[in-house]
């Protein structure tokens, strides 16, 4: 063997100790990433205390990726599944309500895929600080040869432009091939809304009795808020009734001035309630929303 040939032999043996020593350290002490507010994103307003965010709405589930590329899923970010969680659905949209005006209950349902989930602030699923809220974030992930917990948090504001964004903070510690690894990251993730808030509604079940007055006075936003109620029961002043949400989704789904987001969001309930009734109640609930349609348009007229 020349000179030249055992040189790059013990060249490559050094360049190949280098790679291991680094990978080792970067197992040993980890890595961080920390990154800003993207400058294009509309300024969040934080405010101090512990009320939490109306940050009732509809969603997409897929994330709006920054220049960083950091995406993710809302529903699976919500239900402390991990913004890659279990439920991957790019096209889905995510309605995020209140259960009532104590805002102990935060209800998220994964649409069309109609997979709902109920949080409770008592039972420490979620929490409320600074103008935002917060929801932990622990996922764990075993292989043959790693074994990695991802815990932290996740907390959600509700921007000037109706987008949700939230800032991820959270470590993985675990084992890969053996080795100790640590990693931690603060990220920021925004999710577009779809509907469009009407300045002038209620929030969604915030007061079951005004909600159904001004459905009756022919508030869209309140009409669609009634039908949900009716759909999973509200309270005893609302109960639950397949039949009346039936007929406000379709009430909702036919006129003119629902917003899409909305429209799209009352076709799907109107359809997941008519698995619930028969053919009969279906067609006098359809007569009924008619009725009122009818009845509310000769008021408009005669006004």
């Amino acid at each position: 063997m020349n000179v030249a040939q055992s040189e790059r032999r013990r060249q490559r043996r050094m360049n190949m100790s280098k790679i291991a020593m680094g990978a080792c350290c970067l197992l040993l002490t980890g890595c961080g990433t920390h990154q800003t507010y993207p400058s294009t994103w509309p300024a969040l307003v934080k405010t101090v205390g512990s009320d939490c965010p109306d940050l009732s709405g509809l969603y997409q589930n897929s994330a709006t990726a920054d220049e960083s590329g950091w995406g993710g899923f809302l529903y699976d970010a919500l239900i402390n599944e991990g913004v890659y969680g279990t439920h991957p659905c790019a096209h889905c949209e995510v309605q995020i309500q209140w259960l009532d005006e104590t805002h102990d209950g935060l209800r998220v349902r994964l649409m069309p895929n109609d997979e709902v989930e109920t949080l409770r602030r008592s039972r420490g699923e979620f929490n409320c600080h600074d103008g935002g809220l917060t929801v932990p974030l622990i996922a764990g992930a075993t292989e043959l040869v790693s074994t990695l917990v991802n815990w932290g948090h996740l907390t959600f504001w509700l921007a000037p432009d109706g987008s949700l964004v939230a800032l991820e903070k959270a470590k993985i510690t675990g084992y890969v091939l053996f080795i100790p690894f640590y990693d931690w990251h603060e990220v920021y993730r925004r999710w577009l809304r779809v509907d469009t808030p009407e300045p002038n509604s209620v929030a969604p079940e915030s007061d079951p009795l005004k909600t159904r007055q001004l459905a009756e006075e022919g508030d869209v936003a309140a009409q669609y808020s009634l039908a949900y109620m009716l759909e999973f029961g509200a309270d005893q002043r609302v109960p639950l009734d397949y039949f009346e949400a039936y007929k406000w989704f379709t009430i909702v789904a036919a006129r003119e001035s629902t917003p899409p987001g909305t429209r799209a969001a009352a076709v799907l309930g109107r359809d997941f309630v008519a698995s619930k009734i028969d053919a009969q109640q279906i067609a006098e609930a359809e007569q009924r929303a008619r009725d009122w349609t009818a009845a509310f348009e000769k008021r408009q007229q005669a006004q």
